[in-house]
């Protein structure tokens, strides 16, 4: 495209290049958010899809809803799903129906909708924690929050270079579009999702570039999905390391890890029910397994600096050679070697604890889970003895 960026972004606007969302699904958005619809009225518009019907069906009899009989029915599926819900699904399902499966080039489309996905999940459970945002308003903003870099990558990036760099970390990204191509995905994304009639506290979450001088002025759901979207880096990136995200979280947005522990834990237990949905690949085990393995990784570390601390403080002296710690008693030294692995330690915990009641003793990840634990009682047990 031979064109400004204003212009870009005003072809795009007007519907350049986007592919077309699924009428039904369109009309499903407004007849669920009419005070007048009744189930019938939704019901009958489902039934013009079969596979949406099919989709929504298998919902409603999946134990994400916990049923104890069979739903059969669609105007039965539809009180059971919910107006809200019913709606953001057909968005949802649509949006994933209309770009390809994968991978085109340097872009994984698979991978990127299984990482929506989980930032879709975790953004649904800080809302109903937070209680600041309805929670399938929050599921649906999570799920597109990236969606212009699909738009982004097709007029940009596709067949021209195999050189693009990963999405985390984010700002680099940004960055890495704007000196390319004058523009970036999320003002892509902006044009998409308006052109598409999205509401607008969905749009607003596009413009959340969060630092800490402008939390106070972010609307309530960016600053949920933008709090969803780095800590969803946990799980669908390699290079997110799990302490410190953590830390990023509670330090930006203030969600203590007390939050964020079982909400990690769950996020396993609810995506592969939604994955089948939205006709995403997911592997629960495989990418429970991945994130356990950077648990493990931290307990090594965390191992290795007990080690490395507990000689400097028998010896008083620093890495360097300077006696730093002459200063302090031996109870204070170790004191402040157990004090440095505490948080890290004490997070592990918790998601472990979490996790343990919804693996079954015969899965291939019980064993792996039943491993750190063992391993993760040793370094208590260790640190107990420093105190």
């Amino acid at each position: 495209m031979n064109l400004n960026n204003n212009s870009i972004l005003e072809k795009i606007g007007e519907g350049y290049g986007l592919p077309v969302l699924s009428p039904i699904a369109l009309r499903l958005r407004e007849l669920a958010s009419s005070e007048t619809a009744s189930v019938d009225d939704l019901a009958s518009l489902v039934a013009k899809d079969p596979s949406f019907t099919a989709r929504l069906l298998r919902l409603a009899n999946s134990a994400f809803f916990g049923n104890a009989g069979q739903i059969s029915t669609i105007g039965h599926a539809v009180m059971k799903v919910g107006f809200m819900r019913l709606r953001n699904m057909a968005l949802s399902i649509s949006l994933r129906d209309t770009f390809p499966m994968g991978k085109v080039g340097s872009m994984d489309y698979e991978e990127f909708w299984r990482s929506s996905l989980y930032r879709a999940i975790i953004a649904r459970s800080l809302a109903r924690t937070a209680k600041t945002c309805n929670p399938e308003e929050a599921f649906v903003a999570g799920l597109t929050l990236e969606i212009g870099w699909l738009i982004f990558f097709d007029l940009f990036v596709k067949g021209k270079s195999d050189s693009m760099p990963e999405p985390y970390p984010f700002e680099a990204l940004l960055e890495w579009e704007q000196e390319q191509f004058g523009v970036n995905h999320r003002d892509v994304g902006h044009k998409v999702l308006k052109h598409w009639n999205f509401p607008e506290i969905i749009l607003e979450c596009q413009d959340a570039c969060l630092n800490k001088k402008r939390q106070d002025k972010v609307p309530p759901l960016a600053l949920l999905c933008d709090a969803a979207r780095r800590f969803s880096y946990l799980i669908s990136e390699k290079g997110a390391g799990w302490h410190v995200m953590f830390t990023e979280v509670e330090s930006i947005y203030g969600i203590k890890s007390q939050v964020l522990t079982p909400l990690l834990a769950s996020a396993f237990n609810e995506v592969q029910e939604i994955s089948e949905t939205l006709k995403v690949k997911v592997s629960r085990e495989a990418d429970l397994i991945k994130l356990l393995e950077k648990v493990h990784f931290t307990l090594q570390k965390l191992t290795l600096t007990m080690a490395k601390w507990v000689f400097v403080v028998f010896d008083g002296k620093g890495r360097d050679g300077s006696e730093p710690m002459a200063q302090y008693s031996l109870t204070e030294r170790l004191q402040m070697v157990a004090f440095e692995i505490k948080k890290p330690l004490l997070i592990i915990r918790e998601f472990i604890d979490n996790l343990v009641p919804s693996i079954s003793p015969d899965s291939r990840e019980w064993s792996r889970v039943q491993a750190i634990n063992e391993e993760v009682k040793k370094v208590e047990l260790a640190a107990l003895l420093l105190k």
